[in-house]
């Protein structure tokens, strides 16, 4: 296995997949820059056809992932509920999720700014919580904070 550091956290390339230092698959966001970065040289696929637009959910299945690790991370430095406007700030502050939703924001037709649609898609997965259809349903506790979600991680083991 080789070994990579990327924004101050190390990753493995097995040959065939990256690995955390924990040995999980890290989100499919930092795979993408990992194989930009450290993978130039390996001749990519060229695609048959044009590639969809990403739908709400393509696009929860990318970063929600992150939007997780932002409120670990967060809560364990401040041990408080993590913000709504907190998270945007995590997902825009790191280029690559900021370039994947700016491409996104791109596709939409509507009338919002950048991020009021990163807001929104923090949003959606809250609903995703709240509607019980996310993963993430038994890992995070919710609370208001000036009339918008907060959360942090859940005392009790996931289910």
């Amino acid at each position: 296995m080789q070994k990579f550091t990327y924004n101050q956290e190390e990753y493995y390339w097995t040959g065939s997949e990256w690995l955390t230092a924990g040995f999980i698959r890290p989100p499919k966001v930092i795979e993408d820059v990992l194989n930009r970065e450290y993978k130039k040289s390996m001749p990519t696929p060229t695609p048959t056809k044009p590639k969809p637009p990403l739908t709400n959910q393509n696009i929860q299945d990318r970063i929600a992932p992150v939007i997780a690790e932002i409120i670990h991370r967060q809560y364990a430095q401040t041990n408080q509920f993590v913000t709504r406007t907190e998270i945007v700030a995590g997902l825009i502050s790191r280029p690559e999720i900021k370039h994947f939703l700016q491409e996104a924001h791109a596709q939409k037709p509507d009338h919002y700014t950048f991020v009021e649609y990163v807001g929104n898609q923090v949003d959606f997965f809250s609903k995703g919580i709240t509607e019980n259809t996310s993963h993430y349903v038994n890992h995070f506790e919710k609370t208001k904070i000036n009339n918008k979600w907060a959360y942090k991680p859940a005392t009790e083991a996931p289910r």
